[in-house]
Formats: structure tokens, C-alpha cells, sequence
């Protein structure tokens, strides 16, 4: 607009910039230069933005002058998973960190992997129990191929998938490839509590010995496989 002559500066007083650190970032910073030429030597220049990377705040303190910082909460910080380790693998990763994250996996140095469908399909490691599905894919094909990282070399697994009321007819169409009716969480609640994962320690806890639940299960924390305790032997009832 201002190349083609349709915004004038004449009467500007305030100069915005929203997002200033995504529009500098972005490859912005010389267009901003030459609107800034053409701007009134005497004005007000403000930038909004949530994240100021140290770089991109040393290009903004070149087009200002006596710049003030006003920060209204600290910079935000990622959510603490627990002590829980993960890692990604995704078209974007290179084929090292790829190969390193499932080599990190499998020895049980990360807890969770996340990885996108094509990733998922090459999968191959006995060990792993849980799979959750963040979505239900359109081909039910990809359902059977995603579960399939679970449950392989005669052991047990658990599937779980996230579905709304927007994928009622992906989740149908996949009943009917598997012939099977997916059971909801109201139905596994039962299942659920039958169900101990290992949980590390809180801070500040005392040590204590462990102790197990009767009946439930138990998992190796190393290897990620499970162990059932042995049951009693029932007495023949009296018919």
C-alpha cells in the first residue's frame, strides 16, 4: 500500500508492530525498515509480543530509540511432565535423531515416543505396552496398522484412542474393518483400576518399601514388560 501511494504518515503519531518477534523472524525485517524511513522522526513505537528471542531483540533495539521493556509475567515455560521422558520422530527429524530416538526407546532411556503415522509404521519393539491415538485416522487400515506397535511377539498391550463426536463415523468404519465394538472409557473403568504403572518417587517423599497389591499388575520398570503375580487355586464349588 504505501509503494503504491495509498497510505500517507503524514499525521502518524503511533507506530504498532503485533507480533513483532514472528514478523522479524519471518524475513519482515527489511520491509519494516523501509516503512520505518518513511515514518515521522518524531513518533511512538510499540512492539507486542509474546516471546522475544535475545537475536530478534537486538534487531528491535536498532530501530528504536531509548527503548523501554515492560514485561507483564515471565517468559512461559513448558509444562513438567513428571519426570517423564519422550521423544519425537517425524518427516521433519533427520535419519540420525530418528534412529536415535527409537534406539532411546527401546532401552527404556525415554518413556514415551511420539511420532506421526508414517513414523509409527516401522515400529518394531516388543516391549511396548500403550498406544494412544490422538486422532482416528480416516483409512481404518492405519487404526489396525497403529495398534499393531503394541501387543507383538505373543505379549499383551492396550490401545487407547481419542475420538469426538466429529470421528463417530471414522471410529464406526473402523468397528466394521476389525469386527469389533470398541469398548468407551465408562466400559474400561473396571479394567483401568485393575491397572498399577510404576510412578517415581514425589519430591520430598521418604523412602519406603514397596509394597505389592494383591492381584494386580506389577510392571518391570527396566524392561517395560509385566509380570503377574500367581494366582490361588480356586476350590470346586458345590453344585
Amino acid at each position: 500500500l504505501m509503494g503504491d501511494g495509498h497510505v500517507l504518515f503524514d499525521q502518524l503519531e503511533v507506530f504498532v508492530l503485533d507480533e513483532a518477534d514472528r514478523m522479524l523472524d519471518m524475513g519482515f525485517i527489511h520491509d519494516i525498515k523501509r516503512i520505518i524511513k518513511k515514518l515521522p522522526p518524531k513518533r511512538q513505537t510499540v512492539m507486542f509480543s509474546a516471546t522475544m528471542s535475545k537475536d530478534i531483540e537486538k534487531i528491535a533495539n536498532g530501530l528504536l530509540h531509548k527503548p523501554e521493556k515492560v514485561e507483564v509475567t515471565p517468559p512461559a515455560t513448558t509444562v513438567e511432565k513428571y519426570k517423564i521422558s519422550a521423544a519425537a520422530i517425524h518427516g521433519n527429524k533427520s535419519q540420525n535423531a530418528r534412529e536415535r530416538a527409537l534406539s532411546n526407546f527401546k532401552s527404556g532411556d525415554i518413556q514415551i515416543l511420539v511420532a506421526t503415522d508414517i513414523a509409527a509404521r516401522g515400529i518394531d519393539i516388543p516391549s511396548v505396552e500403550f498406544v494412544f491415538n490422538y486422532d482416528i485416522p480416516n483409512d481404518p487400515n492405519s487404526y489396525v496398522h497403529r495398534i499393531g506397535r503394541t501387543a507383538r511377539a505373543g505379549r499383551e498391550g492396550v490401545a487407547i484412542a481419542f475420538c469426538d463426536s466429529e470421528e463417530e463415523k471414522l471410529l464406526r468404519a473402523v468397528e466394521k474393518l476389525i469386527k469389533y465394538t470398541i469398548p468407551t472409557d465408562k466400559e474400561l473403568t473396571a479394567f483401568a483400576q485393575k491397572i498399577t504403572l510404576p510412578r517415581p518417587p514425589l519430591p520430598g517423599a521418604k523412602k519406603a518399601g514397596a509394597v505389592k497389591p494383591a492381584g494386580r499388575q506389577n510392571m518391570n520398570k527396566n524392561s517395560g514388560s509385566s509380570r503377574r503375580s500367581p494366582r490361588r487355586k480356586k476350590k470346586p464349588s458345590k453344585a
